[in-house]
């Protein structure tokens, strides 16, 4: 029986069990904060960026362009966004009651992401250049603070 993931997406689910405990540690510190330690669910988030970055590196170097050509590659792009903003959010303001809820969505999110796998919207060669680039990480940047601010609101 054939996988529907390559390797490489193994690491995209490592990295959604770590949001799926920090989902679970972060709302379960709100209603027992003695069984549920902070300190655990920072790991958690911490190594689950950790490892979604890497995931994103390596999807870009197998690639050789940044990870916005596909659909997929776009909706994870987007998520590592979120979860970036929202750390730094979380420990440069002290903001502990963002991720709560930031991190439930983004779990629900990242799971829905691995059902586009196999989608093959992939851009065409003339929309490969820098330009895109250069306009599509601010563009995605800006729809990530919109979406943190949105949900903290």
């Amino acid at each position: 029986m054939a996988s529907m993931f390559s390797p490489i997406q193994y690491v995209f689910i490592a990295a959604i069990v770590l949001y799926l405990l920090d989902s679970i540690w972060e709302v379960g510190s709100i209603f027992n904060p003695n069984r549920f330690s902070k300190r655990l669910a920072d790991y958690f988030i911490l190594t689950g960026l950790a490892i979604h970055c890497a995931f994103l590196i390596t999807l870009s170097s197998q690639s050789g362009t940044l990870p916005i050509s596909t659909l997929f590659e776009s909706s994870t792009f987007y998520l590592s966004l979120i979860v970036l903003l929202s750390v730094i959010l979380k420990f440069l303001y002290r903001l502990q009651s963002l991720t709560p809820f930031v991190m439930p969505i983004v779990t629900g999110f990242s799971i829905a992401a691995v059902t586009l796998v196999k989608n093959d919207l992939a851009l065409t060669a003339d929309l490969k250049t820098f330009w895109l680039f250069a306009h599509i990480i601010p563009i995605f940047l800006g729809y990530a603070s919109f979406t943190v601010s949105f949900i903290f609101s």
